[in-house]
C-alpha cells in the first residue's frame, strides 16, 4: 500500500506464505481481507496488525456487504454468509465450484459464478474453457437464479 500523495510503499502481506488473492477493503476502509493458503486474513494499513478471519477458510474470493456488517465467501461447494464480527456462518447456496461473489450495492442480492474456479488463477490456459454460469441469490437466502 502507498499513500496517494506519495511516499514509500508498505508491504502489508509479505509475512504470509503462498499466493495472496482476492483483497477486499471493508466499506469503512479500516481493514483489508484477503486469501492466502486456503485461509482468509484481516490486515489494517498498519504493518504487523493482522489476524485470521476465524472459520472463513477456503478460497474463491469474498465480498463485503455494503454496510460492512457481513461477508460472503465460498468454501468447497457452498456459498456462505456470516456477520463480520461474531455470529455463525450460514449456507446461502450449494452448487458446483462457487466463486467470485459480489454483493449488490443495495445489499439485497449476491452475484456469484459457479464452475471453473481453478481457471481464475491459471496461467497455462487462456480463456474460459470449462462451463460456468453467473448466478444471483437473495442475500437473506432463497433460490439462486442463473443470469448468464
Amino acid at each position: 500500500m502507498r499513500h496517494v500523495a506519495g511516499g514509500k510503499p508498505v508491504a502489508l502481506t509479505e509475512q504470509y506464505e503462498g499466493s495472496h488473492l482476492a483483497p477486499q477493503w471493508s466499506p469503512d476502509e479500516a481493514v483489508i481481507v484477503f486469501e492466502a493458503d486456503e485461509r482468509r486474513w484481516i490486515v489494517t494499513p498498519f504493518p504487523g496488525d493482522r489476524r485470521e478471519l476465524e472459520g472463513a477458510t477456503g478460497s474463491g474470493g469474498l465480498s463485503w456487504s455494503p454496510d460492512g456488517s457481513r461477508i460472503v465467501y465460498p468454501r468447497d461447494s457452498e456459498l456462505l454468509v456470516r456477520p463480520y464480527v461474531g455470529g455463525e456462518e450460514r449456507v446461502l447456496v450449494t452448487t458446483h465450484e462457487p466463486h467470485s461473489p459480489s454483493w449488490s450495492p443495495d445489499g439485497s442480492r449476491i452475484a456469484f459464478v459457479a464452475g471453473n474456479w481453478q481457471h481464475l488463477y491459471s496461467t497455462f490456459v487462456p480463456g474460459n474453457i470449462a462451463p460456468s454460469k453467473l448466478w444471483i441469490v437473495p442475500a437473506d437466502g432463497g433460490e439462486a437464479v442463473a443470469v448468464v
